[in-house]
């Protein structure tokens, strides 16, 4: 018995996945760029330890 197989394209929106992907990686930046300046402002650099 023959049975025909089908295939059917899925359709991937990558524009929206690269508008998505630049929104998280946005995301993490700004965390980032905010962390660290909480961690400026908190170190003093004679408190450091060299050991």
């Amino acid at each position: 018995m023959y049975a025909p197989t089908i295939e059917r394209a899925v359709p991937v929106p990558l524009e929206r996945l690269a508008w998505l992907g630049a929104g998280a990686l946005a995301a993490v930046l700004v965390t980032v760029g905010v962390g660290l300046l909480f961690l400026c402002a908190s170190t003093a650099l004679d408190e450091l330890r060299t050991t």
